[in-house]
């Protein structure tokens, strides 16, 4: 280590300072700080025309989602932050999670009907579970309880936060990932007119009376629906009808509503403020038009998506 100097001894010398941290094994890590002296430094040499560095964006993401729908027929996705670790992911052993389409909800009715062994209350209840999920854009942890036997009544979506609203139902989401201040969000079910309805579903399964303070999903035996439960089920009649219900989970509700959507040419910022997928989004999804929220049920309902999924490869979108 030599200097300072007065007048440089070399007419390409770049001068950088260094400082150290120390490491956990007791040794030292060196830190050099590229970025001076201000105009001289190493990173003023770099082209910033050639090398420069843009973060992703939900729109980057949802556009390269879209551009695959239209031309490749893949049409599993993972919503939300752009997630460049397909390599590690693969390596990992992590196994990418595939939606559950119109075509699959159709297949697990049947199932269920099917199920003689299941009351038929909690048949119901598994299928307006269901179609609220893939219709509300939901997480599983929005519409599902975090144990058999307990609850939190500031953030479980309970029977109260269901009401009728026109022609469909408005849910009111006390809790979520993208919500840490606990405001809540109002989305809006409609009708779709086709066989898969999350309006009639729930109807049917709110036919008898519910209690309004306790989970809206429950079962007959008086235990709240789970996320592992309702996992559970769904692979199990994923099973019996010939899919590989690794490949599934209750999350597979929501990449299919936003897989769907892209098929079924919403825009870009529509699909944004369904999945709600930015903090801006819930001020956009209340100032929404209400023919173009019920218009969305009816869209999805109608698209039709292959269910040949290809295998994994290449980047995924995670939420």
């Amino acid at each position: 280590m030599a200097g300072p100097y007065n007048d440089l001894p070399l007419p390409s010398l770049q001068c950088s300072g260094v400082g150290v941290v120390p490491k956990k094994n007791g040794s030292w890590r060196l830190i050099m700080h590229l970025s001076a002296p201000r105009g001289l430094s190493i990173n003023n040499g770099i082209d910033l025309e050639e090398y420069h560095l843009r973060y992703k964006k939900i729109d980057d993401a949802i556009a390269f989602v879209k551009q695959f729908v239209a031309r490749t027929e893949i049409y599993w996705v993972f919503i939300g932050t752009v997630n460049i670790t397909s390599t590690s992911a693969c390596l990992s052993g992590y196994a990418p999670r595939l939606p559950i389409t119109i075509r699959i909800m159709r297949q697990l009715k049947s199932a269920l009907r099917e199920r003689l062994d299941i009351p038929t209350d909690d048949r119901r209840m598994y299928w307006a579970a269901f179609t609220t999920a893939l219709f509300g854009f939901l997480r599983c942890s929005e519409y599902t309880s975090p144990s058999p036997t307990n609850f939190d009544k500031a953030q479980t979506l309970l029977r109260s936060d269901l009401k009728p609203d026109g022609n469909g139902y408005r849910l009111h989401i006390k809790a979520s990932k993208t919500d840490p201040f606990l405001l809540g969000v109002d989305l809006f079910l409609s009708r779709s007119h086709h066989s898969v309805c999350p309006v009639k579903a729930l109807q049917k399964y709110l036919a008898y009376p519910r209690t309004p303070t306790l989970p809206l999903f429950t079962h007959t035996d008086g235990s709240y629906l789970t996320a592992p439960r309702l996992t559970s089920m769904l692979r199990y009649l994923l099973h019996k009808l010939g899919y590989n219900e690794d490949q599934f989970a209750g999350h597979s509700f929501r990449i299919g509503a936003a897989t769907t959507a892209a098929a079924a040419a919403l825009p870009d910022w529509l699909i944004k403020t369904l999945g709600r997928w930015s903090s801006d989004c819930y001020q956009r999804y209340i100032q929404l038009n209400a023919r173009a929220i019920s218009s969305v049920a009816n869209a999805l309902a109608k698209t039709h998506i292959p269910t040949n999924f290809p295998s994994w490869s290449g980047d995924s979108l995670a939420d």
